[in-house]
């Protein structure tokens, strides 16, 4: 019979879990932070940019 999940095992899930969305955050600031450098003065970047912007802000909601 399995072990009933508790308080505590179901909180160091959740953590790890939170620890792993704000990985990807990371890795999607450092995205923009590079096509930033990458196509800076070309105004493709900036329609890009404002997607992935509001990817981002969409992803914390």
């Amino acid at each position: 019979m399995s072990k009933p999940l508790t308080i505590q095992y179901t909180g160091k899930y959740a953590n790890h879990l939170l620890r792993e969305k704000e990985k990807e955050i990371e890795r999607l600031n450092n995205i923009i932070n590079e096509l930033e450098r990458y196509m800076e003065g070309k105004d493709i970047y900036k329609i890009v940019l404002y997607k992935l912007r509001d990817l981002k802000d969409s992803d914390k909601e």
